[in-house]
């Protein structure tokens, strides 16, 4: 994929039995290495909650973050939207 850092590779590992999925994003241009781990977790009978954790990297600005966090923000809104309309299977 195309970022704003430059070329990444992205690696997904998911473990459907325990509602793990951890996210990797490689950024070529300078090696760069991004975590996000995210868990589903079960929330009474019919609902679910979604775990997103994000880290700052070392040499990540706090403006980058904010601009990182900003992005995640709007995917995880389109994210809710797919669930909420049944539009997300």
């Amino acid at each position: 994929a195309t970022t704003a850092r430059g070329e990444a590779d992205f690696v997904l590992r998911a473990d459907e039995e325990s509602g793990v999925v951890d996210f990797l994003a490689l950024i070529s241009a300078d090696a760069f290495a991004l975590r996000a781990p995210t868990r589903v977790v079960p929330n009474g009978t019919n609902e679910s909650e979604y775990l997103f954790t994000i880290f700052q990297a070392s040499r990540e600005s706090d403006a980058v973050l904010a601009g990182r966090l900003a992005v995640i923000d709007e995917e995880l809104a389109a994210l809710r939207a797919l669930v909420e309309t049944g539009s997300a299977s």
